[in-house]
């Protein structure tokens, strides 16, 4: 990640940053590990000749919902919720596949602790994704969910974007799994948007 250091001069924000780029960049206002992180709404040229910039704050406190760890099977506690902190931790600072990649992960973790399948028993996302919908009270609202962060996932492959000409990855696709992975959560029982 680049980071520059902006202070109060005139500075064409939009011609250096914005145009041209087809990712929209993150704002971190704060100092050293005490930052906030905020994208750009929108940008205005003054009469001044300078960029007014709108933000819109991106607190990584609601990156997800608030997990009640006391509803996660003991067994699996601990392992869960290192993979949900691993996948807070990536969201501001990696590029949108590997953001992906984490909730994916996040994902499978959650779902294997939900049906508590270890060692061997063990089951790759899809086919947990099919457990949700075959249960006795379907949970179909995260097994669509889970099946989301999974094509998400298989599309950023270079092999399924050359088969099937994909298009990039982008932001917004990370914010999805994102959601996805929340959603996920909350549907199980775990967390709850707060």
């Amino acid at each position: 990640m680049t980071k520059w250091l902006e202070t109060f001069h005139g500075n064409p924000i939009w011609h250096r940053f914005i145009k041209g780029q087809k990712d929209q960049p993150l704002v971190l206002l704060g100092f050293d590990e005490r930052f906030t992180v905020w994208t750009i709404i929108n940008v205005e040229n003054i009469s001044t000749g300078e960029d007014l910039v709108t933000l819109k704050s991106c607190s990584s406190l609601g990156v997800l919902p608030k997990v009640e760890s006391k509803k996660i099977p003991e067994n699996s506690r601990s392992v869960v919720m290192t993979s949900l902190d691993a996948f807070a931790d990536e969201v501001y600072q990696s590029a949108p596949v590997s953001v992906i990649d984490r909730a994916r992960d996040a994902a499978s973790q959650v779902l294997l602790a939900y049906f508590d399948l270890m060692g061997k028993s063990a089951k790759d996302l899809g086919a947990l994704t099919n457990d949700l919908e075959k249960e006795n009270e379907p949970k179909i609202i995260a097994a669509s969910a889970a099946k989301i962060i999974a094509r998400l996932h298989a599309r950023a492959k270079p092999v399924e974007k050359a088969k099937r000409s994909l298009r990039e990855i982008r932001e917004q696709d990370a914010e999805l799994a994102t959601q996805c992975l929340g959603i996920i959560l909350c549907e199980l029982g775990w967390a709850d948007w707060r």
